[in-house]
């Protein structure tokens, strides 16, 4: 699902991934991501080019 309403998504879902300017910067458990300082940052387009990739799950996390 695809949802402008992030945190109202993320409540209902088991999983998410949060995309910053096309590319998935963060995945997991929505309730983790939801709790996330650097989720919400990114989401807000605060915190300049983190894009998530030191945290697991995210794009280097292969």
């Amino acid at each position: 699902m695809v949802e402008q309403k992030a945190s109202r998504a993320l409540q209902i879902s088991d999983v998410g991934y949060v995309l910053n300017t096309g590319r998935v910067a963060f995945v997991g458990p929505a309730a983790d991501l939801l709790a996330s300082e650097r989720v919400k940052r990114v989401y807000r387009g605060e915190g300049g080019k983190d894009t998530g990739a030191e945290m697991p799950g995210g794009p280097d996390d292969e």
